[in-house]
């Protein structure tokens, strides 16, 4: 085979490569959006529900062009990060509209998590009056030696009198979300 005739095959499955890169993202595109797709073909059932392997074949692929070439796989990076550069605060306002959009579609609205919800409580708490003061202790075990150390919750510690509270996180995000609470309360 001549040099020539060499790099024209190169040239070719570099092309195809980069196609089948192009068409497995596309394909995790589509599963990701619609939540998977199913059809019949001849009888045999065809599905595909997780998009993850279609963008590890596109990585895959990805990898072996890069292989293939590499200065011009490196040119093309630069040219892309050049570009992304360029439209990085529009990028970042679109990921958080989205992101937005998401929490009060999806969201979950609940304080789950022990640091949620001692921030959430410490919130309440701001927007209550002034912290720190003690929060009362529900319950009285029967022993009681440590009692209020069992049942503080974790972002709390035993307060200065028995059966009470205090929190312990830093007051900056409870500030901002008592905040929150306030105006929230206001608009109702």
């Amino acid at each position: 085979m001549t040099e020539e005739g060499n790099c024209s095959t190169i040239f070719r499955v570099k092309q195809v490569l980069l196609a089948l890169a192009a068409l497995a993202l596309a394909w995790a595109a589509v599963v990701a959006a619609t939540g998977g797709i199913e059809w019949r073909i001849a009888g045999v059932m065809v599905r595909s529900r997780d998009p993850q392997r279609a963008v590890l074949v596109a990585a895959i692929l990805i990898v072996m062009l890069a292989l293939l070439d590499r200065a011009r796989f490196e040119s093309g990076i630069a040219r892309v990060a050049t570009h992304v550069s360029r439209a990085a605060v529009w990028i970042a306002a679109a990921v958080a509209i989205i992101t937005v959009v998401h929490a009060f579609r999806d969201g979950a609205l609940v304080a789950g998590g022990s640091d949620a919800y001692g921030y959430v409580s410490q919130a309440y708490g701001w927007a209550q009056g002034p912290l720190p003061r003690a929060y009362p202790i529900a319950l009285s075990l029967p022993f009681a030696e440590n009692d209020d150390w069992i049942q503080t919750p974790l972002g709390h510690r035993p307060g200065p009198h028995a059966q009470t509270m205090v929190p312990t996180y830093a007051p900056g995000l409870p500030l901002l979300m008592a905040a929150g609470i306030l105006i929230a309360r206001q608009a109702d």
